[in-house]
């Protein structure tokens, strides 16, 4: 009986750990999106400027 809970608990804190990884890899693909989307927009803006 004792040894459920233990399982249960270390799965769930296993599972948040994922989560919160998950979570972070999200958000980072989400980061280097928007910069590369604000480079490119920025190269636009030059290239214009230039000619």
């Amino acid at each position: 009986m004792v040894k459920v809970p233990m399982m249960m608990m270390t799965l769930m804190l296993m599972m948040k750990k994922r989560m919160e990884v998950m979570m972070t890899m999200m958000t980072m693909v989400q980061r280097r999106m928007r910069m590369q989307s604000v480079e490119k927009k920025q190269l636009k803006t030059n290239w214009k400027i230039k000619t």
